[in-house]
């Protein structure tokens, strides 16, 4: 009896930490955990990106001047939840680019240095809050597999507001990125002439097992299976369920691919993977020593150059 009550209680604490995990992982922060995961955020923030800080706050300031000329958008996802973003129109602009921002992030912090390079480049700006994020209602993160949906929604936005002839690139940064990769698999509108993705994970079950192993030092067995149990019992969804791998058997669409070679929290690895797997046209610039995220901050003449060439192929 005592063998066993002693298994219960490890199997107890096993069910317990997986849990925790879970909620660590995918569910949305409000409150007092929301003050302090963003205190926590902001400190790493200051120490990674201190020598960006006056760029990436030039940036940020410019896109607030700007939103006397935005609106706010909302859109239903297909699950009934309102999403919302920030539409930027550019006067005479014929082309939209789509913003998808990254986990436990914003556009604002993710796209400060790119807001007035794309409005420059003549787009327009759609600047989405992600699902549980922002503005946007939900409860649960779920790394691209449903926002995949939500990023076609906007897509379907924009092709249904301005048109048939109106382009449209879809680009995401992070999650962000994973999102419009995962997206790039699915029915979008004929105006959606390429992705570009800087810094994506493959999926919500490689991610999440990554930073089990590499963050909190677990074992990815038995707590990878865990927090997809959890997934599924309360946010609906599989881990595996979607993938930028799977994506791109369907793609139609020309890749942009973006990884820092030094990123700490989605390894590299991963965006060479997709890549391998893109069979479209596709090109792809890793940046030695950039961090998550950073590849535009630690080599912008690399990235704008690719990006420029990009883009004049496939959106002019």
């Amino acid at each position: 009896m005592t063998i066993l009550l002693i298994l219960f209680g490890i199997l107890l604490l096993i069910a317990a930490i997986g849990y925790f995990c879970f909620r660590t992982a995918m569910v949305r922060y409000q409150g007092v955990s929301a003050r302090n995961y963003q205190k926590g955020r902001d400190k790493i923030n200051k120490r990674v990106m201190s020598a960006f800080i006056d760029q990436m706050q030039e940036g940020t300031a410019w896109f607030k001047s700007h939103l006397s000329d935005a609106e706010e958008i909302t859109l239903t996802s297909y699950d009934g939840l309102q999403l919302k973003a920030t539409f930027l129109p550019n006067p005479g602009s014929d082309k939209t680019i789509i913003l998808m921002h990254g986990y436990r992030s914003s556009a604002a912090f993710d796209y400060s240095v790119a807001f007035r390079w794309f409005y420059e480049m003549g787009f327009n700006l759609l600047v989405a809050y992600q699902r549980s994020h922002g503005k946007s209602e939900g409860r649960y993160i779920c790394y691209g597999a449903k926002e995949r949906f939500d990023c076609q929604g906007w897509a379907n936005y924009i092709a249904d507001r301005f048109g048939p002839d109106h382009r449209i690139v879809l680009d995401g940064i992070s999650m962000g990125a994973s999102t419009v990769l995962m997206a790039s698999g699915l029915d979008l509108p004929p105006n959606v002439t390429c992705v570009m993705a800087d810094s994506g994970f493959t999926s919500a079950w490689d991610e999440i097992g990554h930073v089990i192993r590499h963050d909190y030092h677990l074992p990815a067995l038995p707590f990878q299976h865990l927090i997809n149990l959890y997934a599924k019992l309360f946010a609906k969804m599989d881990l595996r369920e979607a993938s930028t791998i799977k994506a791109m058997e369907t793609n139609r669409l020309p890749i942009l691919l973006l990884h820092g070679e030094a990123d700490f929290f989605v390894p590299c690895e991963m965006t060479r993977r997709t890549y391998e797997a893109c069979r479209t046209d596709k090109c792809m610039l890793t940046v030695p020593g950039a961090d998550h995220g950073m590849s535009l901050l630690i080599d912008p003449e690399g990235v704008i150059r690719l990006t420029d060439e990009f883009l004049a192929k496939y959106c002019p």
